[in-house]
């Protein structure tokens, strides 16, 4: 299993249009045969701070859901919203 963090700083005033981003993709990316949960929401005491959670049966599944189109979308148009580079932090679970 892996487990990826991915931390997005939004610039004020955008975070509705990311949550309307983030949705559809949260969404489909549930139904996919090697995730095993994926979840997104607010940093406490953080202001515009959302963070992903994802954990991955291995990494050919997070290889397919970075090829989905509904990932490809997200990822192209989350960008503007953005107050500086995601932080992607991939861990390998050591107690389960």
């Amino acid at each position: 299993m892996i487990c990826t963090f991915v931390r997005f700083q939004i610039k004020p005033g955008c975070v509705e249009r990311f949550l309307e981003l983030a949705r559809p993709c949260v969404e489909a990316t549930r139904l996919e045969e090697g995730n095993i949960s994926y979840d997104m929401g607010p940093e406490l005491g953080k202001a515009y701070t959302y963070t992903f959670f994802e954990r991955w049966k291995d990494q050919e599944s997070i290889d397919f859901h970075e090829s989905q189109p509904y990932f490809l979308a997200f990822d192209a148009a989350v960008g503007s919203l953005m107050d500086g580079p995601a932080e992607v932090f991939k861990i390998d679970p050591l107690f389960l």
